[in-house]
């Protein structure tokens, strides 16, 4: 996804609005997600309504895959959490979330989960396989 100031500030009222629907003061890390989610989405319905009828099947796959990536990434994020806020290894999260998913979820699938984050620039991942939040 292509970002610009333009969607910075979106995101940045998007996650405004998902604070006040929950009558709390405070911005939250998962309203940021959820805004995040919600631009992604919001730019690949555009997307679908543009495209042909297999497009628009490629899109529904890609959806179901990136709600499966929404809840990882707030697995991820717990996980993260809970071990302080420090770098975590790839293996280590690997397994953590093996334990707490019902799938067994491969490396491959982690690592393609985690770019596409990268991407958006929410998480950065060193080259040696340890994960940040940004």
């Amino acid at each position: 996804m292509y970002v610009t100031t333009r969607t910075l500030q979106g995101i940045i009222r998007l996650s405004q609005a998902m604070a006040k629907l929950s009558f709390r003061d405070r911005v939250t890390q998962l309203d940021v997600d959820e805004a995040i989610r919600l631009m992604d989405y919001s730019i690949r319905s555009l997307r679908r309504s543009q495209g042909s009828a297999k497009q628009q099947k490629q899109e529904n796959r890609q959806q179901q895959g990136a709600d499966r990536s929404t809840l990882i990434m707030h697995q991820v994020r717990d996980i993260y959490n809970n071990k302080g806020s420090k770098p975590i290894d790839m293996q280590l999260l690997l397994n953590q979330i093996n334990k707490r998913d019902v799938t067994s979820m491969t490396k491959e699938e982690l690592k393609d989960i985690l770019n596409y984050w990268q991407r958006m620039q929410v998480i950065f991942i060193t080259p040696d396989d340890q994960l940040t939040f940004l």
